[in-house]
């Protein structure tokens, strides 16, 4: 299962990357993966499709993904698919 963020350039302008909304977007999947039959203990992949320099990457999008590994806990793993550079130099 995959649950995309956003996809594109210049992403963190909109916000959904960081902690709170990672947070966010976990609950709101945790809510409807057994609706959908997802059972529990698979994985279930986020994405978070933009380049980033290494503060992003520390400060916006580790945390994005921390937290919903938090929320999710045991009862399903979290995957993470990435279609960019992560941490590009400038």
């Amino acid at each position: 299962l995959v649950h995309e963020v956003w996809g594109g350039v210049d992403n963190f302008k909109h916000g959904d990357i960081n902690a709170a909304m990672g947070a966010r977007h976990a609950a709101f999947a945790k809510q409807w993966l057994p609706q959908i039959g997802a059972p529990h203990g698979c994985a279930v992949y986020f994405a978070v499709d933009t380049d980033c320099n290494a503060a992003q990457l520390r400060n916006l999008v580790l945390p994005y993904f921390g937290s919903i590994k938090n929320v999710f806990g045991s009862t399903y793993r979290v995957g993470s698919t990435v279609a960019a550079q992560y941490a590009r130099r400038p």
